[in-house]
């Protein structure tokens, strides 16, 4: 039992200390890394679109396909191939739709601060203000969607470093009980 606990945690261990290589890349490089990340994207939705024709095949030859494999096929195969020849219009309407939807959450939570204040709530402004910052950002992501790409690679980098940290030191730790 001692013996397979050492293991884990070695494994743990090394598993943490390669961790923190893409993150601190992440934390470096966003603008690099967030390219790698499009294009790991891309080829991983192509890959999944590619089998899902094979699929199809193998189905209709047993007589089972239907329409709905094909069309499903295709579909994510010219997805994966947007995202490949046109990363960096697949991110701008992603964090288009993204920032829209901040955008009506936004609203609907200065409308809800607004109820609050009616009804008496003591902090009815806090909640106004997180529509306001809601606002704002929402259209900082429409204005320049790479700029928020950038920040959020490098937010997470910092999480993956973080845990990859909280890791080694929960190791180091639990050391001493084992």
């Amino acid at each position: 039992m001692v013996d397979w606990i050492r293991k884990a945690k070695k494994t743990i261990l090394w598993a943490s200390v390669i961790g923190l290589i893409p993150g601190v890349a992440m934390i470096a490089f966003p603008s690099v890394m967030s390219g790698v990340l499009i294009y790991l994207l891309g080829a991983v939705v192509v890959f999944v679109g590619a089998a899902l024709l094979l699929l199809y095949a193998y189905n209709v030859r047993r007589g089972t396909g239907d329409s709905f494999g094909l069309i499903k096929g295709i579909v994510t195969l010219a997805l994966g191939l947007l995202i490949l020849l046109r990363s960096e219009l697949f991110v701008n309407v992603v964090f288009v739709i993204i920032a829209l939807v901040v955008l009506a959450c936004s609203f609907y939570h200065i409308q809800l601060s607004v109820a609050a204040k009616r009804g008496g709530f003591r902090f009815w402004w806090l909640i106004l203000c997180g529509g306001f910052i809601g606002v704002v950002l929402s259209v900082l992501i429409m204005l320049d969607p790479s700029v928020m790409l950038n920040a959020l690679i490098v937010l997470a980098g910092v999480g993956i470093v973080w845990d990859s940290l909280f890791n080694i030191y929960a190791l180091y730790a639990c050391d001493k009980f084992i």
